[in-house]
C-alpha cells in the first residue's frame, strides 16, 4: 500500500485504492463521520480524462488515493492516513533496526526505483498485532499529534493495526505506541508543552551512528 497511484510510487502514501473495492466495499467507510470529508462518487467524477489514458485517475479514485487535510475539508479526500511503510533508519526500544534505505522495488512498466522506507510485507512485518496501518489523518502541524483540527480534535485519535483490530488511543499514549509499531513518535514527544510529551522517552546514538529510541 505503498504507491499513490498506478504511476507513481514515491509521492505520497496514504491511497486506499490497494483495497478496494476488495478489502473495503464501501468507500463510505473510508469517511469519518466526525469530519466535512467526502468521497466524491457521483457518474460525472467518477469518469476518467481520457485524454490523458488510464494512468491518471477520476476524481473519485482521487478522493480514494489521498486523504483530506483536515477534519474540516469538504473539497474531497478521505478520512485516514496509510502507514505502509517503516519509518528509518531508526533502531527502536526493543532493539530492531528498520533500515529501508535503497529499497528498491518493481514499477508497473518492469523498470526498478529506490525509495528510503521500508514497506510493510509479509516478509518485513513481525508482529501485525502492534503494526500500525491506518491512523485518522493528520496533515496539519504538529503532524502525528491530536489537534483541533483533527478528525477527533485534542483528544486523541484513531489507531488500526494489520491483523484488524482498532484502538483509540490518547495523546499521552502515542509515542509508546508509535515506538512499539516501529514508526517515529509523534510531533511534540520530547517537549514539556505538549500533549503527547514522553518524558520516559529518549533519543541516543548507537555506536554505528544509528537513531536509537529508549524508555528510561
Amino acid at each position: 500500500m505503498f504507491n499513490r497511484n498506478p504511476g507513481n510510487y514515491n509521492n505520497g502514501t496514504d491511497s486506499l485504492l490497494h483495497i478496494f473495492p476488495k478489502y473495503l466495499p464501501d468507500h463510505h467507510i473510508a469517511l469519518c463521520p466526525s469530519t466535512q470529508n467526502i468521497i466524491r462518487d457521483d457518474a460525472k467524477n467518477r469518469e476518467k480524462p481520457s485524454r490523458y489514458g488510464n494512468a491518471v485517475l477520476s476524481n473519485f479514485e482521487k478522493d480514494l488515493d489521498e486523504n483530506a487535510v483536515d477534519a474540516f475539508d469538504h473539497d474531497g479526500g478521505h478520512s485516514y492516513e496509510v502507514w505502509g511503510f517503516y519509518d528509518g533508519v531508526r533502531r527502536y526500544p526493543d532493539g530492531r533496526l528498520i533500515n529501508g534505505y535503497g529499497f528498491r522495488i518493481r514499477k508497473l512498466d518492469g523498470s526498478y526505483t529506490s525509495i528510503s522506507h521500508l514497506i510493510k510485507t509479509q516478509g518485513t512485518v513481525k508482529r501485525p498485532q502492534e503494526t500500525i496501518l491506518l491512523i485518522d489523518a493528520d496533515d496539519t502541524d504538529p503532524n502525528n499529534t491530536p489537534d483541533p483540527r483533527n478528525n477527533h480534535g485534542v483528544f486523541g485519535l484513531n489507531i488500526s493495526y494489520l491483523d484488524g483490530h482498532v484502538i483509540f488511543a490518547k495523546p499521552k499514549q502515542l509515542a509508546f505506541i508509535y515506538t512499539r509499531s516501529w514508526q517515529y513518535p509523534p510531533t511534540g514527544w520530547n517537549d514539556s508543552a505538549s500533549s503527547v510529551y514522553a518524558p520516559r522517552l529518549y533519543q541516543t546514538t548507537d555506536s554505528e551512528g544509528n537513531i536509537w529510541y529508549r524508555y528510561r
